[in-house]
């Protein structure tokens, strides 16, 4: 599976070594945007310039890879603005690059949107490890992903529409010692299906749940170096 995680992707380190086994086509998904980005402003930037370019990438025609490495670019313009004014651009970017708003999950098959979690997952769920999706299960089941907290087993069911996850995910936890239930759907379920030993999701929760741990990274990290960034994207593409 390869991926871009905002939470533990080191954009100077990529730039310089690259990342062993990416393929070309996932490298340009990345290198190229934050090129892009950089060659379109000055050196030092206003805050309205930043705003703009954001802005511009707020819509579909981008791809999520792409969006991440910007969520990512973003975090080396925390020392100009501060930590407050560089979350509210990564959150109007968030949706974009994770999930989409309410209401636009109809173009997506529930394999889609696998795929989709499955490529967002070490910065939706960074604690979990990920085994497989579609994972077999003794029965014959299939669980939609199947990850791991230590020695503990972690199962998630994705829905769309008014779908239930409930009763396969108290099905195949019978297969489990213990296991953490998680269902993501499209809307909300009432609470009365709601049961409380399973953890529940929107898809545009999820969104949230990215920004929060973004808002936890910056209290942890110290922004990147804007100027040796620069430097060395632009020296990788300046023929």
């Amino acid at each position: 599976m390869e991926g871009w995680s905002v939470l533990s992707g080191d954009l100077l380190h990529f730039f310089a070594h690259g990342v062993p086994g990416m393929s070309a086509a996932h490298r340009d998904c990345i290198a190229l945007p934050v090129w892009s980005f950089l060659h379109r402003l000055p050196p030092e930037p206003a805050f309205e310039q930043l705003f703009q370019e954001v802005a511009q990438r707020c819509g579909t025609c981008y791809y999520p890879l792409e969006l991440k490495a910007i969520l990512s670019l973003l975090d080396f313009f925390r020392g100009r603005f501060g930590d407050f004014s560089i979350l509210s651009l990564q959150k109007m970017l968030l949706p974009y690059a994770y999930f989409l708003p309410m209401g636009t999950y109809r173009r997506y098959s529930e394999r889609q949107l696998q795929v989709r979690m499955t490529d967002s997952f070490s910065d939706l769920f960074p604690t979990y490890r990920l085994l497989g999706q579609e994972y077999l299960l003794p029965d014959g089941g299939r669980v939609d992903l199947l990850a791991m907290e230590g020695d503990r087993a972690v199962l998630f069911e994705l829905k769309l529409g008014n779908a239930d996850p409930t009763p396969q995910l108290e099905r195949y936890a019978r297969m489990f010692q213990d296991p953490i239930l998680i269902g993501v759907t499209e809307k909300a379920l009432p609470g009365a299906l709601c049961r409380p030993h399973v953890t529940y999701y929107t898809y545009h929760s999820l969104n949230d749940l990215a920004l929060e741990h973004l808002r936890e990274r910056q209290l942890r990290m110290p922004g990147g170096d804007l100027t040796q960034l620069r430097e060395l994207v632009l020296s990788c593409y300046s023929c």
